[in-house]
């Protein structure tokens, strides 16, 4: 009997221990993505310049390179949120614009338009769609200048 308990005493030690490096390495994994990890589609950046046009061209210009508000696309948006988390962009976008109704468009718009912003500015589009919920997820995706 002592021996089957020392057995199944170290089985479970043994399910710990591996379920702990499985953890680990999944936040280390989620630490590591980034903008250049395809996380939108390109059927959704399709749709997010439509709607970026619609909403953003009057203060961005219809390039969104800047006009009566910064650019969205270009070196001057990158260096401005380099090295942000995504999370601070989108709440930014989501909270604030269009700047005459801050956060009336519905999260999949919101997401759609930062998806196009994010094509625009070289950042691959993958298999996954861009969510803005929930918003941990996108506390883990670093916006960088390079791979």
């Amino acid at each position: 009997m002592k021996q089957i308990r020392s057995s199944f005493t170290v089985a479970v030690a043994l399910a710990v221990v591996l379920l702990g490096v499985g953890v680990s390495r999944s936040i280390v994994f989620a630490q590591d993505k980034t903008v250049w990890s395809g996380i939108f589609t390109a059927e959704q950046a399709a749709r997010g310049k439509d709607k970026a046009i619609a909403e953003c061209a009057s203060c961005h210009g219809m390039t969104l390179k800047g006009d009566l508000a910064p650019a969205l696309i270009g070196a001057d948006f990158i260096d401005h949120w380099y090295d942000a988390r995504l999370i601070e962009l989108t709440l930014r976008v989501s909270n604030t614009m269009p700047q005459s109704a801050p956060g009336s468009l519905k999260q999949e718009e919101y997401a759609d338009i930062i998806a196009y912003m994010l094509f625009e500015n070289g950042f691959p589009a993958g298999s996954e769609t861009l969510k803005l919920m929930p918003e941990e997820p996108l506390n883990a995706i670093k916006i960088t200048k390079t791979k």
